[in-house]
């Protein structure tokens, strides 16, 4: 290895440190728990709701950059959810 090429990978390593180290502090900072506040909510006495919600999903497979389609994994799923809270 010569001297430039010595100089180049230097350089390299030097940079790749620059950019790990705040990450790392991003990373260590972004993980320290922060304490949460949470309550329970009852709807007041007398008081009621109903939710009534549906999806329907249809995938025709994996779609690319470049506008082409595979049909692979085709999947279709229909979802019908209903929930009744009464306080």
């Amino acid at each position: 290895m010569n001297t430039t090429e010595l100089c180049e990978t230097w350089m390299r390593a030097r940079a790749a440190r620059r950019f790990l180290l705040p990450l790392t502090l991003a990373g260590a900072l972004s993980s320290v728990p922060a304490p949460a506040f949470a309550q329970a909510f009852t709807l007041p006495r007398g008081v009621g709701a109903v939710t009534l919600a549906f999806q329907y999903y249809d995938d025709t497979g994996r779609r690319f950059n470049d506008a082409t389609r595979a049909s692979v994994g085709q999947t279709e799923t229909v979802t019908v959810l209903l929930e009744a809270d009464y306080g």
